[in-house]
């Protein structure tokens, strides 16, 4: 669900395309929005979002609440293509050498909590983007998602209700 994992999505995005500038486009967000698991004071949004950078990247992020089709993150940096199921832990990559195959599994927030802690105690340090990084991405996430809003229930929205 775009809401609750978009966010995240667009972190590792930014973060490996080293860029923490980008425009996305919401235009494909589906009209019908979603039940949050969590509470009924939030919602989920469905539909495509896609992301362009500067430097010539682009992401592709596709949710769709119809029977199991399949959650799919697509990540484009010119030469090569990144494609993420983490529902199956399955990734693959494509370049000019071929395409790889690759398994993954999947770690809890609170797994990688942990190891980032131990990163910033030993190293005071760590691989997390800056606050600031992040709140460039995380703006405009939330600009597409209230302007998405807007549309649908035809009236301003201050605070984005997702989780």
């Amino acid at each position: 669900v775009l809401g609750t994992n978009a966010i995240h999505y667009l972190d590792l995005f930014c973060w490996l395309a080293k860029e923490n500038q980008i425009k996305l486009d919401g235009e494909f967000l589906s009209k019908k929005l979603l039940k949050n698991k969590r509470s009924d004071k939030f919602i989920e949004f469905s539909g495509n979002i896609n992301g362009f950078t500067k430097n010539g990247s682009c992401i592709s992020l596709k949710f769709s609440d119809y029977g199991n089709e399949l959650h799919q993150v697509k990540i484009y940096n010119g030469e090569k293509v990144a494609s993420i199921n983490e529902l199956k832990e399955e990734a693959y990559s494509v370049n000019r050498n071929g395409m790889k195959n690759f398994k993954f599994k999947f770690e809890h927030v609170s797994s990688l909590t942990t190891k980032i802690v131990n990163d910033i105690l030993t190293n005071d340090d760590c691989l997390l983007s800056s606050l600031q990084d992040s709140y460039q991405i995380h703006k405009e996430l939330f600009r597409i998602f209230n302007q998405h809003l807007k549309k649908i229930l035809k009236r301003n929205v201050r605070l984005c209700p997702i989780t």
